[in-house]
């Protein structure tokens, strides 16, 4: 079946938008539409740059493009189920070993206590 390129692009954001929280952390900003999916800048506390979510049709499953400054490709992330592609863009963009110490001390006390 043959999904348009603009449909799909609101699918995966309107995946992504599931967890808002995490949606949020990303700072994901002016998504465009791309050929079986969506590009967008994010602001994460790990990775700030260019991120493009692809749905691959023969697998039925997404891919996760990271992207250097010169535009060269980063780093890929294959095989993403669905239910697994939240987790995988937090993992890559957002979310290290030990978050929540290193989030506190650039930002001060959070979690709130």
């Amino acid at each position: 079946m043959y999904v348009s390129d603009e449909m799909m692009a609101s699918d995966i954001l309107a995946i992504l938008r599931i967890d808002l929280e995490k949606y949020f952390s990303w700072g994901f900003q002016h998504p465009k539409v791309i050929k079986n999916g969506v590009r967008a800048c994010v602001n994460g506390f790990i990775y700030q740059g260019d991120i493009e979510i692809k749905y691959n049709n023969d697998k039925d499953l997404f891919e996760i493009y990271i992207f250097n400054d010169d535009g060269s490709v980063k780093d890929k992330v294959e095989d993403v189920r669905l239910d697994s592609l939240i987790e995988a863009i937090d993992r890559k963009v957002e979310y290290c070993e030990n978050y929540d110490m290193k989030v506190r001390d650039l930002y001060g006390s959070y979690p709130a206590q």
